[in-house]
């Protein structure tokens, strides 16, 4: 039997019925994609830093030749 809470009140997936189980399925495929599009912004911010650091760093060394 898995159980699954929401609002506060558990539910017992084996007993939802077809259309509900779709909609849950469909909410936790679209929790999965979101967790994913959040990982990939994360490493598009690490690159995006560095790429930053590396203009400035080139910048600088404009300015002092």
């Amino acid at each position: 039997m898995a159980t699954i809470t929401i609002d506060g009140t558990e539910y017992d997936t084996d007993k939802l019925p077809d259309e509900v189980k779709s909609q849950l399925g469909a909410l936790q495929e679209i929790d999965r994609q979101m967790k994913t599009l959040s990982n990939q912004m994360a490493i598009q911010n690490m690159a995006r830093a560095g790429f930053a650091s590396a203009l400035k760093a080139s910048l600088e060394k404009l300015t002092q030749e």
